[in-house]
């Protein structure tokens, strides 16, 4: 399991599905409260084995959690 730092949705933690220049899919490890700019999605948990589409630009890996 690997942990990243997101631009805009805060910490990931989770395993990379698949990655391109552009997208990175992770399976997040544990239930998330990240960062989302539309009201609808603001307070929303995504839960452990949902996956997460990011911006791989946007997207920094801050190490592995043990």
């Amino acid at each position: 399991m690997t942990t990243w730092l997101h631009a805009r949705k805060g910490r990931i933690v989770g395993e990379v599905v698949r990655v391109d220049d552009t997208w990175t899919q992770i399976r997040l490890t544990g239930d998330h409260q990240l960062r989302y700019m539309s009201e609808l999605h603001r307070g929303r948990v995504d839960a452990a084995g949902d996956l997460l589409t990011v911006r791989t630009s946007l997207l920094r890996e801050i190490g592995d959690d043990q």
